[in-house]
């Protein structure tokens, strides 16, 4: 199972929980059943199935490279991606050694009040006018 797939369950799981009717055992199975027979076909079977808090939380776990792929998949899970509640800690090591103006000045607007924590451990082109840039729109680190 994936890391989706058990929030998914778990949720799921929960919300039949609320219901607690004389049918429970058959909420169960056809809570399971639902994850089981999930395809591709029904893109947005997650965004109808789980409250955006919860997605946030899921997006919450995931680092800056997974982040930029989530945002790719839909405009919803793009908004969802790019919340800057997600962008608290930002590690660029491995990302992006290179990090140019413009990346600085868009990262810097996007997530500036939220963000806390930042490594630019190994980006070697980091100017002087990009710290000045998150330092006057991240006053939180």
């Amino acid at each position: 199972q994936t890391f989706l797939e058990i929030y998914l369950f778990s949720w799921l799981k929960e919300m039949s929980n609320h219901n607690h009717n004389n049918h429970h055992s058959n909420n169960h199975c056809k809570i399971k059943s639902e994850i089981c027979q999930y395809t591709d076909e029904d893109d947005a079977f997650i965004n109808k199935k789980l409250p955006k808090e919860l997605l946030l939380r899921i997006f919450s776990f995931l680092d800056v490279v997974s982040l930029c792929r989530c945002a790719q998949v839909s405009k919803y899970w793009n908004m969802l991606a790019l919340d800057g509640s997600n962008w608290q800690r930002i590690d660029l090591f491995n990302f992006q050694t290179d990090i140019e103006g413009p990346v600085v000045e868009y990262m810097s607007q996007r997530c500036g009040g939220f963000l806390k924590a930042l490594s630019l451990k190994g980006c070697q082109s980091i100017t002087d006018r990009a710290l000045q840039t998150f330092a006057q729109q991240c006053r939180n680190i």
